[in-house]
């Protein structure tokens, strides 16, 4: 079984954007065997930063969530951080409602959307990193998805999202959220994408790729997939 092992965002300069979440977060950086910067964390997961493939014109189909923290005073110190590290404020539509929305909405040097929570207490033992968010149509028949394929288990149920989390209970979790109507699916965007670690080379890639396939996956080419909704996947072989 593969594991999760990293959020991948594009980037006109992915070395300047690794230095920003690398500072904002805390994380080691490095370079894949094929050049992609990447930007560690302590809870295992990686930030992959990759060479633009296209302009930015939508929202990301995935964004990040940062933990805001015990009170208002820390939620405001992170935006204050990420801004002067390089974030703007973002206006993705949160405050349509009839309310603002308590979290702030941010983007990094490279036009990425990401948001930093209210103090939330199921949040408090995550780190930095709060939530992987995906934007779906589904979010109970992709969560089911996603727990088969990372053994992740659904930790959270809620008629607009679900939320998962890994068996030992730390670090950040995978929330799903729906945030296009049924007859409208949420359309992968070529800026970002998950990366699934799998342990035993190229045949394993192999095996990993038919077993996600079975689960509803779609193959597009050697290691790379899109689930039910058209959400990008990259097998990452780890050996």
């Amino acid at each position: 079984m593969s594991g999760l092992a990293g959020v991948a965002l594009e980037s006109e300069r992915p070395r300047d954007t690794a230095a920003f979440w690398s500072a904002l977060l805390g994380g080691t950086r490095s370079r894949s065997r094929n050049g992609d910067e990447l930007v560690h964390l302590d809870s295992g997961l990686s930030l992959w930063l990759l060479p633009s493939s296209a302009p930015k014109t939508a929202k990301n189909r995935i964004h990040l969530d940062l933990a805001g923290g015990a009170d208002a005073r820390d939620q405001a110190a992170v935006v204050d951080r990420a801004v002067r590290l390089g974030a703007v404020h973002a206006d993705i539509g949160q405050n349509d409602g009839p309310r603002p929305v308590p979290w702030v909405v941010l983007a990094d040097p490279a036009g990425n959307e990401f948001c930093v929570l209210e103090p939330r207490s199921e949040y408090a033992d995550t780190g930095s990193l709060a939530a992987v968010v995906i934007d779906v149509a589904d979010p109970h028949g992709l969560g089911r998805f996603w727990s088969a394929a990372i053994g992740w288990p659904v930790v959270r149920e809620h008629p607009e999202y679900v939320s998962l989390r890994r068996p030992d209970g730390r670090g950040e979790w995978l929330e799903l959220l729906r945030a296009a109507e049924p007859d409208d699916p949420a359309r992968p965007s070529p800026r970002c994408r998950l990366e699934l670690a799998v342990p035993d080379g190229p045949a394993g890639l192999t095996d990993e790729a038919e077993r996600l396939t079975g689960l509803g996956a779609v193959r597009r080419g050697a290691g790379r997939l899109t689930d039910p909704e058209g959400g990008l996947i990259e097998l990452v072989s780890t050996s």
